[in-house]
């Protein structure tokens, strides 16, 4: 007996050939799903809002409980009520404010007091228009769903931050 190998035949060669262009036609096709549908969405909901974190809309635990439609609706009420190009300008002129009274000599303590005054005033009024949208937002709601949210911001509310593990 010899112990001949045998090449491949061209009919198993040709099926591996076809298993992997099968495979790299189906990740081609996935990728170009998830364009398409990110397009078609896009142009059916129009573009998604401007990234904006919840700390701007304050309340942070109250607001990260609420659904994902619903946050989404409340950031767009937000931006609608408040702008964010011109509020930009604003709070970078109170930062440099802020800079420009911790750098001054001789330091003048009642030059910083007024510039964080006038930022904590800034914010104050972003904070309140947060809380406002955030109570029509749960005015908005049934019953049930208003437990419903009490009971994933308490939840919420139990689970250890992030950042730091859980005490044992």
């Amino acid at each position: 007996m010899t112990d001949r190998a045998e090449p491949l035949s061209p009919k198993r060669r040709f099926s591996w050939l076809r298993l992997v262009l099968v495979v790299s036609l189906a990740a081609n096709l996935a990728v170009a799903g998830i364009f398409v549908g990110n397009a078609i969405s896009w142009h059916r909901e129009g573009p998604p809002p401007r990234a904006l974190g919840l700390r701007e809309i304050g309340y942070v635990p109250f607001v990260a409980a609420l659904h994902r439609d619903e946050r989404r609706a409340l950031t767009r009420a937000f931006l609608a009520a408040a702008p964010r190009n011109t509020e930009r300008e604003t709070r970078r002129s109170q930062f440099e404010a802020i800079l420009a009274a911790l750098r001054a000599d001789p330091y003048q303590p009642a030059a910083l007091d007024a510039a964080l005054a006038a930022h904590k005033s800034a914010f104050a009024a972003r904070q309140d228009l947060g809380q406002q949208l955030l109570i029509q937002t749960i005015a908005a709601m049934d019953d049930a769903a208003r437990r419903d949210y009490a009971d994933r911001l308490d939840a919420g509310m139990r689970r250890p931050p992030r950042d730091r593990p859980a005490p044992r």
